[in-house]
Parts: structure tokens; C-alpha cells; sequence
């Protein structure tokens, strides 16, 4: 067997002798001395290898590692997969770049939500008692949330095909639904002990 053979060779080699019915001293001296190579081998292979499939040390450790570390126990390194060590070493950016249907959808939005938030100005105008000054968080604007986001979606896909009276309908109905979440915030939010 090679010097240089990997460390799974050697393994199968001690196995294949082991099966070896009659124990001679020149088959267990074999056997010694793979397990010795396979050793040494295993050593040289975390050395070259380790820093690629291995957690760095420069992670935080748990304290048991840390703890069997002091105890001069050694540690087995949790191995990383592939997929894991590629998305360390080059990680992906965490935005993708926009397209131009996406930027006409976004500033079609920012012009909604300018007229949504004049329209909740000149409404509070009207209410009778003072708004709080934290906003209390309730499920309902949740649920108008996932409409508004629904309604979007679907506005998107009318202005890819083109759809014109469609694209028409799906910005009344956010517009509306916009309002309706911020005048349902202002209203569940109330403070009915400060009348205006």
C-alpha cells in the first residue's frame, strides 16, 4: 500500500485483514503499522483540507467544544457541506436589481401613498378625539395588509399583459384599500379621553 494512499484505503485494507481467520504475527504487524499510516494520513488530511470542509475558528463555539477544548479532549469539528462553505465564501447580494416594470410599479406606489397619506391628513382633521401617540399594532391591518399586497400583484400582471381597464380598476382598489388600512390605524387607535 502507498504512503500516500487516502485514509478510506487504508481503512478497507485493515477490514480486508482483519477477516483473515488465522492470526499470524506478520498479519497483525500489518494491521499495526496501517493503522499507524492511517493515522498519520487522517492527520495530514485536516491539516490540507481542514480549514476548506471544517468550521473556522473564528466562529463562536459552544461551550462544550470550549469546555472539551480545556480538558485537552480532542474535538471532532462539525463538517460544513459544500453548499454551505460556497454561500460563505461568496455570498450572494441581498438585493436584486430592480426592472423597469418594477420601478414604474414603485413610483405608481409612491404616488398612491402620497394621495392615501393627504387624504388621511384632511380625515384626522374631522375625527373628534386625538390620536395616540403609539400606534397599537392590531391583526385586522394585517389581514388589509395581505388585500393590499394581493391587489398589487395582481396589478402587476395587468400592467405585463397590458391590460388597461384593468390596470385602471387595480389602482382605484389599492388606492381605496390604502386608505381604508391607514383610516382603520387612525380610528382603532383613538384616545377617546382627549376630545379634539
Amino acid at each position: 500500500m502507498p504512503i500516500n494512499a487516502s485514509v478510506e484505503d487504508y481503512e478497507q485494507a485493515i477490514a480486508d485483514l482483519e477477516k483473515i481467520s488465522e492470526p499470524e504475527e506478520r498479519i497483525s504487524k500489518e494491521i499495526s503499522r496501517l493503522k499507524d499510516q492511517s493515522k498519520i494520513n487522517r492527520q495530514r488530511e485536516r491539516q490540507t483540507y481542514g480549514k476548506m470542509f471544517f468550521k473556522s475558528r473564528g466562529e463562536k463555539r459552544d461551550s462544550s467544544v470550549a469546555s472539551a477544548e480545556k480538558a485537552g479532549s480532542e474535538v471532532k469539528k462539525e463538517p460544513m457541506s459544500v453548499t454551505e462553505y460556497v454561500e460563505k465564501k461568496f455570498p450572494k447580494p441581498a438585493v436584486l436589481p430592480k426592472t423597469t416594470e418594477d420601478k414604474e410599479v414603485d413610483l405608481e406606489m409612491q404616488k398612491i401613498d402620497r394621495e392615501v397619506d393627504f387624504l388621511i391628513q384632511k380625515k384626522i382633521k374631522e375625527f373628534s378625539f386625538h390620536i395616540k401617540d403609539d400606534l397599537e399594532h392590531f391583526p385586522e391591518i394585517d389581514e388589509l395588509t395581505a388585500i393590499i399586497d394581493k391587489s398589487i400583484a395582481d396589478y402587476k400582471m395587468a400592467k405585463k399583459f397590458n391590460q388597461i381597464e384593468e390596470i385602471r380598476i387595480y389602482i382605484a382598489t389599492i388606492k381605496e384599500m390604502k386608505f381604508a388600512k391607514q383610516h382603520l390605524i387612525r380610528v382603532m387607535n383613538m384616545d377617546f379621553s382627549r376630545p379634539t
